[in-house]
């Protein structure tokens, strides 16, 4: 279901990243090699800079 919410938000022009994932959900996706198809951001990977899209909800 995921993935399928990613490809209709980039089909739209947008991205959709993963953050702060625990170490189960890191496994489940490395599991199920998913780790290549979303960026996951943790405190240890800074967030990239804002290509001029605000986050859904951002106020």
């Amino acid at each position: 279901m995921m993935v399928v919410k990613l490809k209709t938000v980039r089909d739209r022009g947008g991205d959709m990243k993963l953050l702060h994932l625990t170490s189960r959900n890191q496994r489940l996706l490395a599991l199920m090699k998913l780790m290549t198809v979303f960026e996951v951001l943790t405190n240890s990977n800074p967030e990239p800079e804002s290509h001029g899209h605000d986050p859904v909800g951002a106020v």
